[in-house]
């Protein structure tokens, strides 16, 4: 219950935007999109996001696609929020300042992966921050053949400059499968950095 009234509200409308192919074994740069919302922004037509407990949130819209073996990993939108001190009470919070990943994890392969970006890392303003398995969706684990698994994972932040202007993240999460032929690349590490200025 608690996990989903966080997620509930922090969670904004799913906006999609075409993802870029990348092959990349290293590092890989995605690219990105702000759109900002704040408590004292006026609307006659509210949203589910609008009404957020937070002082401040930003959107950006982030593109980052790539195919691993059949395993079809995305990223569509990072979501960064300053909450509100009655929502970090209600919620019993720490930190003041939450980052969640929007994934898509798709196995179009014909063998079984393991995937773990909800145990993945966060580095923002200096930070190395470890996912919130606790507040993000169920993505890690084993995703057999044919399955897609869509959610998102959280961070939770102790200190942010200013939500609107975060220049850059990046994000470092594990997949593999199992296989009986050591020649065979059976892991990745994958490692993603975006500009959120542009």
């Amino acid at each position: 219950m608690k996990k989903s009234i966080f997620l509930g509200l922090i969670v904004a409308s799913a906006l999609s935007l075409g993802a870029c192919s990348s092959n990349k074994e290293d590092a890989t740069q995605g690219s990105a999109k702000l759109r900002t919302s704040s408590k004292s922004e006026e609307s006659s037509t509210l949203t589910q996001e609008e009404k957020i407990p937070t002082v401040n949130r930003a959107e950006y819209n982030v593109s980052f696609s790539e195919d691993w073996q059949g395993l079809k990993t995305s990223i569509s939108k990072v979501v960064i929020a300053e909450l509100s001190k009655s929502e970090m009470e209600n919620q019993k919070l720490e930190n003041r300042y939450v980052a969640q990943v929007y994934f898509k994890i798709e196995n179009t392969s014909d063998k079984d992966f393991n995937v773990y970006p909800d145990q993945g890392t966060l580095v923002i303003e200096g930070q190395q921050i470890d996912a919130d398995m606790w507040f993000s969706d169920d993505l890690g684990g084993e995703i057999l053949h044919g399955v897609t698994k869509e959610g998102l994972v959280t961070f939770s932040i102790p200190k942010i400059s200013n939500v609107d202007n975060v220049p850059n993240i990046r994000l470092i999460w594990r997949a593999n499968f199992d296989t009986d032929n050591y020649n065979e690349e059976s892991s990745k590490d994958f490692d993603v950095s975006f500009d959120l200025t542009k």
